[in-house]
Protein backbone atom coordinates (compact mmCIF):
# COMPACT_ATOMS: atom_id res chain seq x y z
CA UNK A 1 0.00 0.00 0.00
CA UNK A 2 0.97 3.61 0.62
CA UNK A 3 2.37 6.18 -1.79
CA UNK A 4 5.01 3.80 -3.20
CA UNK A 5 2.31 1.25 -4.03
CA UNK A 6 0.15 3.89 -5.69
CA UNK A 7 3.12 5.15 -7.74
CA UNK A 8 3.90 1.60 -8.89
CA UNK A 9 0.25 0.97 -9.80
CA UNK A 10 0.14 4.27 -11.71
CA UNK A 11 3.16 3.21 -13.78
CA UNK A 12 1.71 -0.24 -14.43
CA UNK A 13 -1.69 1.22 -15.33
CA UNK A 14 -0.07 3.56 -17.81
CA UNK A 15 1.70 0.68 -19.57
CA UNK A 16 -1.45 -1.47 -19.41
CA UNK A 17 -3.48 1.30 -21.07
CA UNK A 18 -1.26 1.03 -24.14
CA UNK A 19 -2.16 -2.66 -24.49
CA UNK A 20 -5.77 -2.88 -23.26
CA UNK A 21 -7.27 0.53 -22.57
CA UNK A 22 -10.74 -0.61 -21.62
CA UNK A 23 -9.56 -3.18 -19.09
CA UNK A 24 -7.16 -0.64 -17.56
CA UNK A 25 -10.00 1.87 -17.31
CA UNK A 26 -12.34 -0.63 -15.67
CA UNK A 27 -9.64 -1.41 -13.10
CA UNK A 28 -8.92 2.30 -12.45
CA UNK A 29 -12.60 3.12 -11.95
CA UNK A 30 -13.00 0.23 -9.49
CA UNK A 31 -10.37 1.69 -7.13
CA UNK A 32 -11.22 3.79 -4.06
CA UNK A 33 -12.52 7.22 -5.13
CA UNK A 34 -9.54 9.10 -3.67
CA UNK A 35 -7.18 7.04 -5.87
CA UNK A 36 -9.38 6.50 -8.95
CA UNK A 37 -8.81 10.01 -10.40
CA UNK A 38 -5.04 9.56 -10.20
CA UNK A 39 -5.24 6.16 -11.88
CA UNK A 40 -7.58 7.43 -14.60
CA UNK A 41 -5.29 10.35 -15.42
CA UNK A 42 -2.26 8.03 -15.54
CA UNK A 43 -3.90 6.08 -18.39
CA UNK A 44 -4.34 9.14 -20.57
CA UNK A 45 -0.82 9.80 -21.95
CA UNK A 46 -0.63 6.31 -23.50
CA UNK A 47 -4.20 6.53 -24.76
CA UNK A 48 -3.65 9.99 -26.26
CA UNK A 49 -1.24 8.39 -28.70
CA UNK A 50 -2.97 5.07 -29.37
CA UNK A 51 -6.66 6.04 -29.19
CA UNK A 52 -7.12 9.82 -28.90
CA UNK A 53 -10.93 9.71 -29.20
CA UNK A 54 -11.22 7.26 -26.31
CA UNK A 55 -8.65 9.30 -24.33
CA UNK A 56 -10.73 12.47 -24.60
CA UNK A 57 -13.85 10.58 -23.46
CA UNK A 58 -11.94 9.37 -20.40
CA UNK A 59 -10.40 12.78 -19.74
CA UNK A 60 -13.87 14.29 -19.58
CA UNK A 61 -14.68 11.83 -16.77
CA UNK A 62 -11.73 12.68 -14.49
CA UNK A 63 -13.25 14.72 -11.65
CA UNK A 64 -12.24 17.95 -9.96
CA UNK A 65 -8.91 19.73 -10.03
CA UNK A 66 -7.12 16.59 -11.25
CA UNK A 67 -9.43 16.56 -14.28
CA UNK A 68 -8.79 20.22 -15.09
CA UNK A 69 -5.01 19.70 -15.00
CA UNK A 70 -5.23 16.52 -17.06
CA UNK A 71 -7.43 18.09 -19.74
CA UNK A 72 -5.20 21.16 -20.03
CA UNK A 73 -2.07 18.99 -20.34
CA UNK A 74 -3.73 16.73 -22.91
CA UNK A 75 -4.89 19.69 -24.99
CA UNK A 76 -1.34 21.08 -24.94
CA UNK A 77 -0.02 17.69 -26.03
CA UNK A 78 -2.47 17.55 -28.93
CA UNK A 79 -1.46 21.09 -29.95
CA UNK A 80 2.21 20.15 -29.81
CA UNK A 81 1.54 17.49 -32.45
CA UNK A 82 -0.70 19.84 -34.50
CA UNK A 83 -3.92 18.00 -33.65
CA UNK A 84 -5.96 21.13 -32.95
CA UNK A 85 -9.20 19.33 -33.90
CA UNK A 86 -8.58 16.71 -31.21
CA UNK A 87 -7.71 19.41 -28.65
CA UNK A 88 -10.98 21.21 -29.45
CA UNK A 89 -12.94 17.93 -29.32
CA UNK A 90 -11.55 17.47 -25.80
CA UNK A 91 -12.69 20.98 -24.84
CA UNK A 92 -16.15 20.30 -26.32
CA UNK A 93 -16.60 17.28 -24.02
CA UNK A 94 -16.11 19.36 -20.86
CA UNK A 95 -19.49 19.87 -19.19
CA UNK A 96 -18.48 22.86 -17.04
CA UNK A 97 -19.02 25.92 -19.25
CA UNK A 98 -16.30 28.02 -17.62
CA UNK A 99 -13.66 25.27 -17.93
CA UNK A 100 -14.76 24.51 -21.51
CA UNK A 101 -14.34 28.17 -22.50
CA UNK A 102 -10.93 28.44 -20.79
CA UNK A 103 -9.73 25.31 -22.58
CA UNK A 104 -11.06 26.50 -25.96
CA UNK A 105 -9.38 29.86 -25.42
CA UNK A 106 -6.03 28.28 -24.49
CA UNK A 107 -6.13 25.93 -27.48
CA UNK A 108 -7.14 28.57 -30.01
CA UNK A 109 -4.87 31.38 -28.81
CA UNK A 110 -1.86 29.05 -28.85
CA UNK A 111 -2.82 27.63 -32.22
CA UNK A 112 -3.47 31.18 -33.44
CA UNK A 113 0.15 32.15 -32.83
CA UNK A 114 1.04 29.81 -35.74
CA UNK A 115 -2.18 29.80 -37.80
CA UNK A 116 -4.14 32.96 -36.99
CA UNK A 117 -6.76 32.80 -39.77
CA UNK A 118 -7.60 29.16 -39.11
CA UNK A 119 -7.75 29.72 -35.33
CA UNK A 120 -10.13 32.64 -35.82
CA UNK A 121 -12.32 30.55 -38.15
CA UNK A 122 -12.40 27.75 -35.56
CA UNK A 123 -13.29 30.27 -32.83
CA UNK A 124 -16.16 31.56 -34.98
CA UNK A 125 -17.36 27.96 -35.31
CA UNK A 126 -17.94 27.82 -31.54
CA UNK A 127 -20.57 30.57 -31.80
CA UNK A 128 -18.92 32.41 -28.90
CA UNK A 129 -18.19 36.08 -29.83
CA UNK A 130 -16.00 36.64 -26.73
CA UNK A 131 -13.82 33.70 -27.76
CA UNK A 132 -13.51 35.12 -31.29
CA UNK A 133 -12.44 38.47 -29.84
CA UNK A 134 -9.84 36.83 -27.57
CA UNK A 135 -8.36 34.73 -30.37
CA UNK A 136 -8.33 37.70 -32.75
CA UNK A 137 -6.65 39.98 -30.20
CA UNK A 138 -4.09 37.32 -29.31
CA UNK A 139 -3.23 36.57 -32.96
CA UNK A 140 -2.72 40.25 -33.75
CA UNK A 141 -0.73 40.75 -30.55
CA UNK A 142 1.58 37.81 -31.41
CA UNK A 143 2.12 39.18 -34.89
CA UNK A 144 2.69 42.69 -33.49
CA UNK A 145 5.66 41.34 -31.52
CA UNK A 146 7.38 39.97 -34.61
CA UNK A 147 6.21 42.22 -37.46
CA UNK A 148 4.22 45.33 -36.43
CA UNK A 149 3.69 46.50 -40.02
CA UNK A 150 2.29 43.15 -41.08
CA UNK A 151 0.13 43.13 -37.92
CA UNK A 152 -1.40 46.46 -38.98
CA UNK A 153 -2.19 45.00 -42.42
CA UNK A 154 -3.54 41.79 -40.91
CA UNK A 155 -5.93 43.66 -38.61
CA UNK A 156 -7.74 44.87 -41.71
CA UNK A 157 -7.44 41.54 -43.58
CA UNK A 158 -8.72 39.53 -40.65
CA UNK A 159 -11.48 41.90 -39.59
CA UNK A 160 -13.01 42.48 -43.03
CA UNK A 161 -14.22 38.88 -43.53
CA UNK A 162 -15.36 38.79 -39.90
CA UNK A 163 -17.38 41.97 -40.35
CA UNK A 164 -18.91 40.63 -43.58
CA UNK A 165 -19.83 37.36 -41.84
CA UNK A 166 -21.69 39.26 -39.12
CA UNK A 167 -24.00 41.14 -41.50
Amino acid sequence: GGEAGIATRIQMGSRWAGRDARAARAWAQAQPPDEAAQYMSSLLPSLSKSDPQYAIQLAAMVPGEEGRYVRRDMAQGFLYTDRVDTALALADMVTDAQEREKLQSMVLTRYGSRNPEEAIALARGTGNPQLVDRVLASAIDDLGDTDPLLAMERIVEIQEPLLRAET
